[in-house]
C-alpha cells in the first residue's frame, strides 16, 4: 500500500494522497530519494530544475512527518529541499503501481536499493 504525504490530506482508492502544493510542468519520482544518492538526485533537480515538482518514494517514514515545522537541520540530506513524498516499498509492486498511477510522473529515477538494517549487516 502507497501513502502519500504533505499538508491535507486525502483518499483516493487505496492511497492516501495530498494534492501538491505547487503547480509544475514536469513530475520526477526519485525512488529511495531519502538514501544518500536519491537525497543528492533530489538535491541536483531543485538546484537545476527548480521549477519541476518532485516526489520521492522511499520506504521509510517521510522525515517531515509528525513534524510539519521540522528545521532544516533535522532534514539533514534533505536540507532546504521541496518535495512531496509517497510511502511505499519497491518490493511490493502493488504499493509501487499505486504511487505510480497517482503521481502520474513524466520521469522515474530509481535510486531504491534492497539495503539490510544496519543490524543485519
Amino acid at each position: 500500500m502507497a501513502k502519500l504525504a504533505e499538508g491535507d490530506s486525502g483518499t483516493i482508492g487505496s492511497i492516501q494522497q495530498t494534492p501538491p502544493n505547487r503547480s509544475s510542468s514536469i513530475k520526477v519520482i526519485v525512488t529511495g530519494g531519502l538514501g544518500f544518492v536519491g537525497s543528492a538526485i533530489v538535491r541536483s533537480l531543485q538546484e537545476f530544475h527548480p521549477d519541476w515538482h518532485v516526489w520521492i518514494l522511499d520506504r521509510a517514514e517521510d522525515p517531515r512527518q509528525g513534524n510539519p515545522d521540522a528545521r532544516d537541520d533535522e532534514l539533514d540530506l534533505l536540507r532546504g529541499c521541496k518535495y512531496d513524498y509517497v510511502q511505499a516499498d519497491i518490493t511490493n509492486q502493488a504499493g509501487v503501481m499505486d504511487a505510480l498511477a497517482m503521481i502520474d510522473a513524466d520521469a522515474v529515477i530509481h535510486s531504491a536499493g534492497i539495503v539490510p538494517s544496519l543490524s543485519e549487516r
